[in-house]
């Protein structure tokens, strides 16, 4: 059997490289999520504000 020689050097900075990536995919799928929850609030806003024909004040009837 030969024996391997292994770059200890090159396998650290690979693993470094990996880790690096996956927490940047998931700090841009964070912000990502936050904005589309910002739209969907503001979405729902501008929904309840073009609505204001149901909050219509009831009649008041004359006394006489």
């Amino acid at each position: 059997m030969i024996p391997m020689a292994i770059d200890w050097g090159l396998a650290t900075s690979i693993a470094g490289r990996s880790f690096a990536t996956v927490f940047v995919v998931l700090i841009i799928l964070a912000v990502a999520v936050w904005l589309i929850g910002l739209a969907f609030q503001r979405w729902k806003k501008r929904g309840e504000q073009v609505k204001p024909e149901e909050a219509k004040p009831e009649e008041t009837k004359p006394k006489g």
